[in-house]
C-alpha cells in the first residue's frame, strides 16, 4: 500500500482453473496444458487479492520459424544474447498462429550460422537452448545469417526458415585476464602468477564495452572467448565445465617452470577449422590478433616446487623424529640418513640425493662425524658424542639428533 515495497508471495498463493478444463495446475503455478483445444481462465488468490489470466490450449501444429524474436536486438563480440524463437501454428482449419517456439519444439531445432558476404559456414557464432530459450553466443564481430531449421509437424518434413540477418558489433574496449574468485570486474586484472605443479589457477576472461548511452560496462566473457597456453609441458588448461564454461582452469605440469596464458576475442590468427566452437575454443599455443576485430591480453604464469609439509627420516633404519634425540646401542662407521619429503600435494618422494637438499652439520659435531664426498646423506663417525645434523629443503628444515657412545 505504500507504492514502494514488493513481496514475493507465491508460497501463499492460491490457484484455481476453469471448471470442466483438461488442464491442469497445480498450487506451485505450474500449469500443464491438457489433450484437447480449449479457452480457460487462470485465477490466483491470496486472501481477498485475486487476479486472473486468459489462455488459449491450442490444437495447432508447428511448422516453422518465422522470426527469431518478437524484438531485434543489439551484440557485441564475445557476447551471450538468449531470445524466444516466434514460430508459426496450424491447425486443422488451417488457420495460422504465430507464437513462442513451445518448450517441446524449441530443442529439436537445428540452428545454422552463415557468413553473410559469402553464405560459407561461419565461426562468428553459435546458438544453444538452455531452459526453453535459445542463446546467441558470439565470438567474433561481422553480419550472420541465422537459419532454423526443424521438421514440421504440418508437413511431417524438415524445413528451413527464411534468413535472418543478424550483426555481430565490436563495442569491446579492451579485454583483460582475472582470477574467477575477484568479485569486482571493474578492478581485477592479472598480468602474472606463481602456483605450484598440480594445483590448479581459475581464470575468467573480462571485456570491456562501450553502451549505447556512452557509458562503459564489464562483462565477464570467459565462455565466448579463445584461449591458448604456450607449452602444454609446462601447464595446462581447460574450462572448468563443458557446458557453462564459466571459469578457464589451468594446471601446473612442471616444476620450477613458465608458461603464459592467452586470451582473445574476434579474429586470432590460428586456425579454429578442426575445434568445436560450441564446446569453448582452446588451443595449444599462444594466441595473437592481426585482425581490427579483435583483441587479445596474456598472463606468465609460474610454476613453483612442490612446497614441503614434513619429512620422514631415518638413520641406519632407525625412524627420526624432528629434534628429538636417538641414542645409538654401539658405535658405528657410518651413519647412512634417508630423507622422503611429504609433498603440498599429498605425493612423497625420496630425497636424499637431490641436488637442492642440504646437510649442515653443526659446529660442536664436526669432531664427531663428516659427510663422505660423493655419498648424499652418508657420514662417517669420528668419535662418540652428539651428532647434530640439519636437514635443509625447499625452506623446511628437519633437525637430527643422534648420540653416539
Amino acid at each position: 500500500s505504500n507504492g514502494r515495497d514488493l513481496v514475493t508471495i507465491s508460497d501463499d498463493v492460491s490457484w484455481s482453473i476453469s471448471d470442466g478444463a483438461r488442464s491442469k495446475i497445480d498450487q506451485k503455478g505450474n500449469f500443464i496444458a491438457g489433450p484437447v483445444a480449449e479457452n480457460i481462465t487462470l485465477t490466483a488468490k491470496l486472501g481477498f487479492l485475486t487476479a486472473s489470466i486468459n489462455i488459449k490450449v491450442s490444437s495447432a501444429k508447428f511448422d516453422q520459424v518465422v522470426q527469431l524474436s518478437e524484438q531485434s536486438f543489439d551484440i557485441s563480440m564475445c557476447q551471450s544474447q538468449a531470445f524466444e524463437p516466434i514460430a508459426r501454428y496450424i491447425d486443422e482449419n488451417n488457420n495460422e498462429e504465430i507464437r513462442p517456439v513451445d518448450s517441446s519444439i524449441i530443442d529439436t531445432i537445428e540452428w545454422i550460422i552463415l557468413n553473410q558476404e559469402d553464405n560459407s559456414a561461419s565461426q562468428r557464432a553459435y546458438i544453444e537452448t538452455s531452459n526453453n530459450k535459445a542463446v546467441l553466443n558470439t565470438l567474433s564481430a561481422g553480419d550472420i545469417i541465422i537459419q532454423a531449421r526443424a521438421i514440421s509437424l504440418v508437413s511431417n518434413t524438415h524445413v528451413t526458415s527464411l534468413d535472418f540477418n543478424q550483426t555481430v558489433s565490436n563495442m569491446l574496449n579492451s579485454i583483460k585476464l582475472c582470477r574467477s574468485s575477484d568479485a569486482d570486474l571493474d578492478s581485477c586484472n592479472l598480468t602474472s602468477a606463481s602456483f605450484e605443479k598440480d594445483q590448479v589457477l581459475s581464470l575468467s576472461a573480462v571485456g570491456n564495452y562501450q553502451t549505447q548511452d556512452g557509458s562503459n560496462i564489464n562483462i565477464n566473457i570467459t565462455r565466448n572467448s579463445k584461449w591458448g597456453i604456450s607449452d602444454t609441458l609446462n601447464a595446462t588448461g581447460a574450462f572448468s565445465n563443458a557446458t557453462t564454461r564459466e571459469q578457464y582452469q589451468i594446471t601446473g605440469v612442471t616444476e620450477a617452470s613458465v608458461a603464459d596464458v592467452s586470451v582473445a576475442c574476434g579474429d586470432i590468427d590460428q586456425s579454429i577449422d578442426n575445434e568445436d566452437i560450441t564446446q569453448g575454443v582452446s588451443l595449444d599455443t599462444t594466441l595473437s590478433c592481426s585482425a581490427i576485430n579483435c583483441l587479445t591480453t596474456s598472463a606468465s604464469l609460474s610454476i613453483t616446487n612442490l612446497s614441503v609439509e614434513s619429512f620422514e627420516v631415518s638413520a641406519n633404519d632407525i625412524d627420526l623424529s624432528d629434534d628429538e634425540s636417538v641414542t645409538l646401542d654401539e658405535r658405528p662407521d657410518t651413519i647412512t640418513l634417508v630423507v622422503t619429503a611429504n609433498f603440498s600435494n599429498d605425493t612423497s618422494r625420496e630425497v636424499t640425493d637431490d641436488s637442492s637438499l642440504n646437510y649442515i652439520i653443526a659446529i660442536d659435531s664436526e669432531t664427531v662425524i663428516e659427510e663422505e664426498t660423493g655419498s648424499p646423506g652418508v657420514f662417517t663417525v669420528l668419535d662418540g658424542g652428539t651428532a647434530r645434523i640439519q636437514i635443509n629443503f625447499r625452506d623446511e628444515n628437519f633437525i637430527v639428533l643422534i648420540e653416539v657412545p
